[in-house]
C-alpha cells in the first residue's frame, strides 16, 4: 500500500553532548578505524575506499525518549530540544532541557509522522500530524485525530508550559493520487477509492510568515501563510509536477524560495512562497534514490540532501539551481549506510549526516559558504561518531549558558542494539 511502514518498538535514545571542533569530542577515545569515502566528483558519485579515518567515542549523555522517535528540532536560544515518537503505537512530544539532560514535558499526539518545525521568535512549534493509530481508540479525542494536519503548540521560556495553539488542516488536494490497495484501482480513475496528505517533514520561514509541508502521499507541497493577530493561516497547495512522495522541506534564508525533496523520483523541487509555485525540478537522484533530509548553508549558498538508497550526499548549487557534486558516505563493504537527515555546525565547514544503515553520524568537511578556495578537508568524509540503533535526526545545539556547541542526534531504536563500528557485515 501507499503508505508508510510502522514498527513499534518502546526503546529510543537521545545523544547531547559532543562538543564541535575538528571531527571528535571534547575527550575522543579512539576505537578501529574504519573505511571511508575517497573525494567526490563533480560529475559522478564517489566510490568508498578502504582509507582509513578517524572514528571517535564521544563524550556523551543520553537521554530516554518514546516510541520510534524520527524527528527533532531545537530552539534558538539551545536550551530545548523537542522530539516527536512516531511509532505503530502511542506517539508524542517529548521537549528536553539540554542543560540537565531530562525530558521536561511530554504532550501526547494523536499521530505524528516526525516532521516539526520550530519558531522560536514567536515561540510556535510545528507538528505534521497523520491519523491515529487504530489501536489507540482513546486518542481520538486529541487535536487532529483525524490526521492530514499541522499541529500548532505555543510555548514559552519555561519548560513545562507548551499548549496546543491551533490545527492547521491539509486534506488531499483533488488531484491526489489513491492509495494502493488491493485489488488495484486505476490512478484517477472514478472507481471509489482512498486519498491522504500525510504530512511529513516541514519548515517555517525565518519571519515566521510561511510554513512549507511535504505532503508524502498527495505528490504535493503545501505552502501556509501564517495567521497573525487573530487572521487565519491560508493554505495553498504546489502540484509536484516530476517528484513524488514528497519527505523532505527546507526554506532558504531570505524565506522567498523553498525547497522539498521527492523520494521516488530523485527529485528536488523549488517553490516560490510568495506565489505558492513550483519554479522547478532539479533531479539529483535515480529514480527510488529517496532523497530525504535537506538543509541549507546560512549563506543559502547550498543545499544538501541524504540521498538514502544511494550511500550519497547531493550537493546543489542553489545559485545555479544545479546539482554541483555528490558526496559518498558509503561504506566499502557495500551498499547500506541508508543517510537519511543532515545538520551543519554554526560555521557552515562540518556537515553532520545520520546514517541510520551504520548506526553513525558521518562527518564531512565541507568550505565555509563564504569560502573561494577549498581545503585538503573539503568534501571528505573526516570522521565518524557511533550512534544508538537507527539515528533517525541529526541536530546542532547552540552554546548556551557557558555550554559549548554541541551535536544531538535521535535513535528510533534506543541502545539495545549498540554501534557498528566496524560497518556493515
Amino acid at each position: 500500500m501507499r503508505a508508510r511502514a510502522a514498527v513499534s518498538l518502546t526503546a529510543a535514545a537521545l545523544l547531547i553532548g559532543t562538543t564541535i571542533g575538528g571531527c571528535g569530542s571534547t575527550a575522543p577515545t579512539p576505537v578501529p578505524a574504519t573505511p571511508t569515502a575517497a573525494a567526490p566528483s563533480a560529475t559522478a558519485p564517489a566510490t568508498p575506499s578502504a582509507t582509513p579515518i578517524p572514528t571517535d567515542t564521544p563524550v556523551t549523555d543520553t537521554v530516554s525518549l518514546g516510541n520510534l522517535p524520527t524527528g527533532g528540532a531545537v530552539t534558538d536560544d539551545g536550551r530545548f530540544l523537542w522530539t516527536v515518537s512516531a511509532g505503530f503505537g502511542a506517539n508524542d512530544i517529548r521537549i528536553v532541557d539540554t542543560a540537565t539532560r531530562q525530558v521536561c514535558q511530554t504532550i501526547p499526539v494523536a499521530g505524528a509522522s516526525g516532521g516539526i518545525a520550530l519558531d522560536s521568535a514567536h515561540k510556535l512549534a510545528f507538528v505534521s500530524g497523520i491519523t491515529m493509530s487504530r489501536w489507540r481508540p482513546s486518542e481520538v479525542n486529541l487535536p487532529g485525530a483525524k490526521g492530514n494536519v499541522v499541529v500548532v503548540y505555543r510555548f514559552t521560556d519555561t519548560c513545562g508550559e507548551a499548549v496546543f495553539d491551533r490545527l492547521i488542516e491539509l486534506p488531499p488536494p483533488a488531484n491526489a493520487p489513491i492509495l494502493q490497495q488491493y485489488p488495484p484501482i486505476p490512478q484517477r480513475s472514478v472507481e471509489p477509492g482512498t486519498t491522504s496528505s500525510w504530512p511529513q517533514q516541514v519548515a517555517v520561514s525565518p519571519d515566521g510568515s510561511h510554513l512549507l509541508v511535504a505532503l508524502n502521499l498527495a505528490d504535493t507541497a503545501a505552502v501556509v501563510d501564517l495567521g497573525s493577530a487573530g487572521t487565519a493561516d491560508t493554505v495553498h497547495y504546489v502540484q509536484l509536477e516530476a517528484a513524488s512522495y514528497a519527505f523532505g522541506a527546507a526554506i532558504l534564508p531570505d524565506g522567498k524560495t523553498g525547497l522539498v525533496t521527492g523520494e521516488a523520483t530523485g527529485m528536488l523541487s523549488v517553490i516560490d512562497l510568495a506565489t505558492a509555485t513550483l519554479e522547478r525540478d532539479i533531479a539529483i537522484g535515480a529514480p527510488l534514490s529517496h532523497p530525504q533530509g535537506v538543509t541549507v548553508d546560512t549563506e543559502g549558498k547550498r543545499a544538501y540532501i541524504a540521498m538514502s538508497a544511494s550511500d550519497l550526499v547531493t550537493v546543489v548549487d542553489l545559485a545555479t539551481r544545479t546539482v554541483e557534486r555528490t558526496i559518498s558516505v558509503g561504506r566499502a563493504a557495500g551498499l547500506g549506510t541508508q543517510p537519511v537527515a543532515v545538520a551543519l555546525d554554526p560555521d557552515g565547514t562540518r556537515l553532520f549526516v545520520a546514517e541510520s544503515g551504520a548506526n553513525e553520524v558521518a562527518v564531512v568537511g565541507i568550505p565555509a559558504p563564504t569560502a573561494t578556495t577549498a581545503t585538503a578537508e573539503d568534501w571528505k568524509v573526516i570522521g565518524r561518531v557511533p550512534t544508538a540503533d537507527t539515528p533517525q535526526a541529526v541536530a546542532m545545539v547552540p552554546a548556551h549558558d557557558g555550554t559549548p556547541v554541541e551535536l544531538a542526534w535521535i535513535s528510533g531504536r534506543g541502545l539495545d542494539v549498540g554501534p557498528n563500528s566496524t560497518g556493515p557485515n
